[in-house]
């Protein structure tokens, strides 16, 4: 996969609009990925950050290395993903960075040993793993996370009004960073994975 195809494909699947939902399949995916337990503003959920983002720039810096895979091609940093237990978001989560396809478990493993090479060795567990195709439905809130249960709804009358039913945990995929730009203008996709319902006509009354 070349650099505009991750990239392309990464910014088609991270788009949706503002206060209505939309439906689509999400391929499968290879991801770097992190886990632990918290609301984002505590200090395990931090650590997680910094450490998938210590490993997930290595990665794409591999080419200034001496441990440059094969098949490795630019491409950009996607978002920070983030699948929640619940929506309060104050709970057990997983945290990941979808990976283009040279990335395997030899080439995370060669990372991790650069990186303690160098001291930096991480605080938790970084791992490998691979999600399976997803039918979602998913929407674009901007704002304060205050206002998340409002896009919220918007993917449940979704849901409702088109038979399906919701099979998913919470996830978010946090388009800008609101600590750089402001939590007034910071975009953040809101995603449930979906399946159709055994009995459209009851999940719509």
């Amino acid at each position: 996969m070349d650099e505009t195809t991750f990239d392309t494909l990464i910014a088609s699947l991270n788009d949706a609009p503002v206060g209505s939902a939309v439906e689509m399949m999400i391929p499968r995916m290879t991801v770097v990925a992190a886990e632990g337990e918290g609301h984002p503003g505590s200090d395990g959920f931090r650590q997680g950050i910094r450490d998938l983002w210590r490993v997930a720039y290595a990665i794409q810096q591999l080419p200034k290395t001496d441990h440059a895979p094969a098949g490795f091609a630019p491409y950009t940093m996607p978002p920070t993903e983030v699948v929640f237990e619940r929506a309060d978001r104050n709970c057990l989560w997983r945290m990941f960075f979808p990976q283009p396809d040279f990335v395997t478990q030899e080439v995370l493993d060669q990372v991790l040993e650069d990186l303690r090479s160098k001291d930096k060795e991480l605080k938790g567990d970084v791992f490998l793993a691979v999600h399976e195709p997803q039918r979602v439905v998913q929407t674009m809130h901007v704002g304060f996370p205050a206002g998340l249960p409002d896009s919220i709804a918007v993917i449940t009358r979704y849901v409702e009004a088109h038979g399906l039913t919701i099979v998913g945990h919470h996830h978010e995929t946090f388009i800008d960073d609101p600590i750089r730009i402001g939590f007034e203008t910071a975009r953040d996709l809101i995603r449930y994975a979906v399946a159709s319902s055994p009995n459209p006509d009851l999940a719509k009354s």
